[in-house]
């Protein structure tokens, strides 16, 4: 049997003009999961990760904490889907990112403003009615995570992906209810540094947890959605 934990990245610099890096809460909530899995015995035998700086970070972080000697691969077929083009195809004037934060700003409550907007534009990508207008369609992303699963569960044991909420959030639809509304509403509750659980034998990968931030409730400041 494999058995499959895919973790999201921590908090990364979200406003900041490169958004691709953890912030220092970010780096913390990696270090507490590395803690959390090492106090329950959990060593996988292989960690894996997205190309992104933000995937790595919390790699090392993770790592690190949980006192882990082995290396780390790359996959980039774990990297997270444009989401810049997608809201920039939503909302064009949102190319320009001060723009965007001048909006927000201006609704009083930017963090649901956002929240709002989002779950929008990642609607009308997973849509799929305007598929020109973006270099990676949802069809198309959901075939090239449909891929890294399948690499990742190959063969026997426990890997750990570090990866990002929308691919967490297609997979864990997809084994669910293969709803893109639903993956829309996963996607946006999936916690930083979240742990999400898929086994694989001779059946079918099947989702046996979703979503667990134990290891950060203790703070409620250390739970972040973006």
């Amino acid at each position: 049997m494999s058995v499959l934990l895919l973790v999201r990245h921590g908090q990364a610099s979200f406003g900041a003009r490169n958004y691709d890096e953890l912030s220092d809460r970010g780096r913390a909530q990696g270090r507490l999961l590395g803690g959390a899995l090492a106090a329950h015995g959990i060593q996988p035998d292989r960690v894996m990760h997205g190309g992104m700086n933000r995937h790595q970070q919390t790699v090392e972080a993770l790592v690190d904490s949980a006192g882990w000697s082995m290396a780390a691969t790359i996959d980039v077929g774990w990297a997270e889907f444009d989401h810049q083009q997608v809201i920039a195809a939503h909302r064009p004037a949102y190319r320009r990112p001060t723009v965007m934060k001048a909006d927000l700003v201006r609704t009083l409550k930017p963090h649901r403003a956002f929240q709002k907007m989002f779950l929008e534009a990642t609607s009308r990508w997973s849509s799929g009615d305007h598929d020109d207008d973006y270099s990676e369609t949802f069809v198309a992303f959901g075939n090239r995570i449909d891929a890294a699963l399948r690499r990742a569960v190959e063969g026997e044991g426990t890997t750990l992906v570090v990866t990002s909420a929308g691919c967490i959030g297609l997979i864990a639809s997809r084994l669910i209810t293969d709803s893109a509304q639903a993956w829309s509403r996963l996607n946006m509750v999936t916690v930083n540094t979240s742990t999400t659980k898929v086994i694989a034998g001779e059946q079918a990968p099947t989702l046996v947890s979703f979503n667990n931030h134990s290891h950060l409730e203790h703070d409620p400041d250390m739970i972040t959605y973006r």
